[in-house]
């Protein structure tokens, strides 16, 4: 029996997948040989990965969506702010979103109903896949709705804009409106709302110090120079601010906070909103191709074979071209059985999801994403058929 067959045997296996326990436990065979180099007749493939392959699975790690969705509480009710920053903070809020890559945490903002988020550039470098975090409504409990795919769809660096679009959005999500910047003055209160060092739907508020046209900056000591129209305030922002939005007493976006001077207090600066207009209508800021230079190939795989060993048709995967095994297709002979796709998401030699097509059509519902000893880490929920989960929900306890 599989080493995932043992774990989904487990009494609350069943209710993580939604289907018959029979379906899941019976007749499996052996664990899997590891992934590896493999002797192979590779050819093209007539691809279940499209054409990124396991990219946008290697782009998220497991365990920092698991902690991720560990750490997301219900927001107490609000006690000490005053009512004008209670006000913003209850209309604006479950516009920002947490946004997640394997290196930071950022903030951004929900501008449409489909899914559309601002954020910065810096945030989400090098990353063509992030994870995007919902606020949790008030005192509910969290949900697997909470914890979502997004997709980068346009970046400009030289602004430190990005915009990303939440892969299969949940329903009456709120959105911030674009203000302008005609309506910011010199001393008017500026409030932000981020995920300061991961403190999670943070509020501050502060005053407008300036306008500052035609600024630079870096945001690292290795990046290239930015150049925009900033906003400087007193607004307290820190790591985890960045990509959130700097908002007017009217509850409009006016700025993205996006990074603090280190040259003395209370320096914090925002891209201005009108910044943000101008690349929201330029469609010359896609600049997707220069995000990664992974040196994609096309994915091969194996002639698919009759396999006694494993009482099923297989198909083995390379997906970056470089001879090795990283995942693999098992197709029972029994029709009544889930096909199985088992990955090496992180390229470390090891089975760690499986992912499940329980009606046979080619098209996933399920995976597990597993420990080293076959416990669940977390669940991946494919609501678009593809190896690529649209959201993520927390392990039940065993």
């Amino acid at each position: 029996m599989l080493k995932a067959a043992r774990f989904l045997c487990r009494p609350w296996a069943a209710a993580i997948l939604f289907l018959p326990l029979a379906v899941l436990a019976a007749d499996r065979v052996a664990t899997p040989e590891p992934p590896g180099e493999a002797s192979l007749d590779w050819a093209p493939a007539d691809t279940i990965f499209g054409t990124a392959g396991l990219t946008p699975l290697r782009d998220l790690a497991p365990e920092r969506l698991r902690k991720t969705l560990e750490n997301l509480k219900p927001d107490p009710p609000p006690s000490t702010r005053g009512a004008k920053e209670e006000q913003v903070y209850v209309k604006v809020s479950p516009a920002v979103v947490l946004v997640v890559t394997n290196d930071a945490f950022g903030s951004g903002s929900v501008l449409n109903a489909e899914g559309l988020i601002l954020t910065n550039y810096h945030v989400v470098q090098g990353y063509e896949t992030v994870a995007v975090a919902f606020k949790p409504e008030g005192s509910a409990q969290i949900t697997r709705s909470n914890l979502m795919r997004a997709t980068v769809t346009k970046v400009d660096p030289k602004t430190d804009l990005a915009l990303i679009r939440v892969v299969a959005a949940p329903k009456g999500l709120v959105t911030i409106p674009l203000g302008n910047l005609a309506e910011v003055r010199v001393g008017s209160d500026v409030h932000a709302i981020g995920h300061p060092t991961g403190e999670m739907w943070t509020y501050t508020k502060g005053l407008v110090s300036q306008i500052r046209p035609n600024y630079e900056w870096k945001t690292s000591e290795h990046d290239t120079k930015h150049h925009a129209t900033v906003i400087q305030t007193q607004t307290p922002i820190s790591p985890g601010n960045s990509g959130g939005p700097l908002i007017s007493d009217s509850g409009k976006l006016i700025g993205v906070n996006t990074f603090r001077s280190q040259e003395g207090e209370d320096l914090n600066f925002a891209v201005a909103v009108d910044e943000v207009s101008r690349f929201l209508a330029r469609a010359d800021s896609v600049a997707l191709s220069s995000q990664k230079s992974t040196g994609k190939c096309e994915t091969r795989a194996s002639k698919r074979v009759a396999d006694e060993k494993w009482k099923g048709f297989t198909t083995k995967y390379d997906t970056n071209c470089d001879g090795k095994v990283d995942a693999i297709l098992v197709e029972p002979f029994d029709q009544s059985k889930p096909a199985v796709l088992y990955i090496d998401s992180q390229n470390r030699g090891k089975w760690d999801v499986e992912m499940f097509d329980y009606q046979r059509r080619g098209k996933f519902e399920r995976s597990i994403w597993v420990n080293d000893d076959g416990t669940c880490r977390i669940i991946g929920i494919h609501e678009t058929g593809t190896p690529e989960p649209t959201r993520w929900e927390r392990c039940p306890s065993s």
